[in-house]
C-alpha cells in the first residue's frame, strides 16, 4: 500500500495544477456546484434548505452521497473560513465559494475516499497472490484519467462511486465461501451500507447497488447466487434476504421523500425523476444505432476504451475459470444499465472519459487484473511488461488534457462538449511537438516550484509571462492547499498501515 500511495503522490506532483486551485478552486461551472450546495447546506447547517446555497435551483437533479460523504470534511474546512470572516458564511455566492476552505474540504474529501476506495481494493485482492499492487496501479490509478478526477475535477461524484463500489468488493471477498477467506461474523448491514452507498453516489447505480447485496446475502449462506430454488426452500435464508432487499428498498425510497420537502429557492423539488435516473433514455434507438455506438466506445478516437482503459477490459479476462467468480456475475452484469446509459447519451458526457461506465467498473475489473496476473500464463515476465507499458499509454492522454484551449481540451459542440479527435491530437503532439508535451507535463508541480522560488528571492520579475498570468499574486494558503494535496497520500499510507497490519493477520 506504501507503493501504491508513493506513486500516487508522485503522479499528483504533475496532475494537479495549483494555478487552478488559485483561479477557481478546482470547481467547474455545472454539476459540481450542485455536488458541492449538498455538502454546504449540511456543513453550514441550513439543510434541507438550500435558499442561502448561490444558484442551486436544480441541485436535486444531482446526487446527494458525494455531498453527504464530504460533509464532515467541508464542515471542517469551513471553521477556517468562519474564523477569517469569508462572507459564504452568510450566502454561498459562487465568486466566494469558489477559494473558501469549506471548497476545499471537498477537495480533501475526494482525494480521501479515493484513497480509502484504494485500501478497501488493495485488501480485497491481497490474498489472490504476490501482483496485487500491480493490478491496482495498472488499472485504479493508469486507467481512465481516474486522477484527472481527483486532482482536476475533485468536486464531482464519481471517486465517491468508486469508493463504494470498492467497499463493496472488499465485504463481498471476506464472505466468499472459499478455503480460509470466509467471514462468517460480518454483519449483513455492512454491505447494505455500501450497497446504500453506490446508489446514493449515483442514482443510475441502483442496479448494481443490489446485485452486491444479493451476492452477498448469498455467499454469506453459502449458496451460489443462481441456486434461487434452494434459497425460496430455505425459509431462513429466503426471509434474510426479503428483509434485506426491504430494509435497502426503504432507505431508497427514503432519499425520494427527504428529498421531495428539500427547500431550494423556496420551491419542492422531488429528487427521483427521468432525469436523476436518466430513465429518458429508455427509447428505442435501432439496432444499428447502438452497433455504431458500441464501436465508437471501443475504438473511437476521442476517448475509445482500448485505448484510454485497456487494461479494465483485460482485467475483466480474470475472472474465467475463478471460483469466486458465480458471486461477481450479478454486479457485472448490472452493468450493463452503466454501459446502456454511454452508448445512448451520445458522447463521453462532457468530461474526461465513459465516466458514466469506468468509475463503477474499474474496482471489478481491478480485481481481476489481480487474478489475472496470477495466472500461469503471466509467469512470464514480459506479459507483465507489455502489461505496464499498456499503463503508462493509457495515462499519458491523461497527463495531456486540458494542455491548452484548443485541441487537447473538449469543444462545444450541438450535441455538447466533445472533442473526436482527442487522441489523435494527444499523439500528434507527443510525436511532432515533444517540447510541447513537456511544457504540459510540468505546468503542474514543477511550474509551482519555480515560482515559490522566484518569490522567494523577489526576482518574480524575471519569470516568463506564461508564469505570471496564471500566478499574478502570492496567495500563502495555496502554498498550504498545495502542500497538504501531495503529502496526503503519503499520511494516510501511514495512517492505514496498523489497520493493514491486522487485517493481514486476520486474514491469515
Amino acid at each position: 500500500m506504501k507503493t501504491i500511495c508513493l506513486v500516487i503522490s508522485l503522479l499528483s506532483f504533475f496532475i494537479y495544477r495549483p494555478y487552478v486551485i488559485q483561479r477557481s478552486g478546482m470547481i467547474y461551472e455545472g454539476d459540481d456546484r450542485q455536488y458541492l450546495a449538498h455538502a454546504t447546506s449540511l456543513a453550514f447547517g441550513q439543510f434541507p434548505s438550500y435558499t442561502l446555497e448561490g444558484n442551486t435551483s436544480p441541485a436535486f437533479a444531482y446526487s446527494w452521497g458525494p455531498g453527504l460523504l464530504a460533509a464532515p470534511f467541508v464542515w471542517l474546512f469551513s471553521w477556517l473560513d468562519r474564523w477569517d470572516g469569508n462572507p459564504i458564511v452568510l450566502n454561498r455566492g459562487l465568486g466566494d465559494v469558489k477559494t473558501s476552505w469549506a471548497a476545499f474540504g471537498f477537495v480533501m474529501a475526494t482525494q480521501f475516499y479515493f484513497l480509502l476506495g484504494i485500501l478497501f481494493l488493495f485488501l480485497a485482492v491481497s490474498h489472490t497472490g504476490s501482483h496485487s499492487e500491480a493490478a491496482i496501479l495498472f488499472i485504479s490509478v493508469a486507467s481512465a484519467g481516474v486522477l484527472l478526477y481527483v486532482y482536476r475535477r475533485p468536486v464531482f461524484a464519481h471517486i465517491y462511486e468508486f469508493c463504494s463500489v470498492s467497499f463493496a468488493i472488499w465485504l463481498l471477498c471476506q464472505v466468499l465461501p472459499l478455503s480460509g477467506l470466509q467471514n462468517s461474523s460480518l454483519s449483513l448491514g455492512w454491505m447494505v451500507l455500501a450497497s446504500f452507498s453506490i446508489y446514493l453516489t449515483r442514482y443510475n447505480n441502483l442496479p448494481v447497488a443490489y446485485a452486491f447485496l444479493y451476492s452477498f446475502v448469498m455467499a454469506k449462506a453459502g449458496y451460489k447466487p443462481t441456486q434461487v430454488t434452494k434459497v425460496i426452500q430455505d425459509r431462513r435464508i429466503s426471509v434474510k434476504l426479503f428483509l434485506m432487499t426491504f430494509i435497502f428498498a426503504a432507505l431508497v425510497y427514503s432519499v425520494h421523500i427527504l428529498g421531495s420537502r428539500a427547500v431550494v429557492d423556496e420551491k419542492i423539488l422531488p429528487v427521483i425523476s427521468r432525469k436523476t435516473t436518466m430513465l429518458f433514455l429508455l427509447t428505442n434507438r435501432g439496432i444499428r444505432f447502438y452497433i455504431e455506438r458500441t464501436v465508437h466506445i471501443l475504438f473511437g478516437l476521442d476517448w475509445g476504451l482500448l485505448y484510454t482503459a485497456p487494461l479494465a477490459l483485460i482485467g475483466l479476462a480474470g475472472y474465467w475459470r475463478w471460483p469466486g467468480t458465480a458471486y461477481f456475475a450479478a454486479p457485472l452484469l448490472a452493468l450493463v444499465v452503466n454501459l446502456y446509459i454511454c452508448l445512448c447519451w451520445g458522447t463521453q458526457a462532457s468530461w474526461y472519459g465513459y465516466r458514466y461506465l469506468l468509475f463503477a467498473l474499474l474496482p471489478l475489473s481491478t480485481l481481476g487484473m489481480a487474478l489475472f496476473l496470477n495466472q500461469k500464463v503471466v509467469d512470464n515476465r514480459r506479459w507483465f511488461y507489455a502489461l505496464a507499458m499498456l499503463a503508462i499509454l493509457s495515462l499519458i492522454p491523461a497527463f495531456l488534457f486540458e494542455g491548452n484551449s484548443t485541441t487537447l481540451t473538449l469543444h462545444n459542440a450541438e450535441e455538447g462538449w466533445i472533442n473526436n479527435q482527442y487522441l489523435v491530437m494527444v499523439w500528434k503532439t507527443v510525436m511532432t511537438h515533444p517540447q510541447d508535451a513537456m511544457i504540459i507535463l510540468l505546468k503542474g508541480g514543477p511550474l509551482y516550484l519555480v515560482y515559490l522560488f522566484a518569490a522567494a528571492f523577489g526576482k518574480t520579475a524575471m519569470l516568463p509571462a506564461e508564469v505570471l498570468v496564471r500566478y499574478p499574486v502570492f496567495e500563502l494558503k495555496v502554498v498550504f492547499k498545495s502542500v497538504l494535496i501531495w503529502i496526503f497520500p503519503s499520511v494516510f499510507a501511514w495512517l492505514s498501515a496498523p489497520w493493514i497490519k491486522r487485517s493481514m493477520e486476520t486474514s491469515s
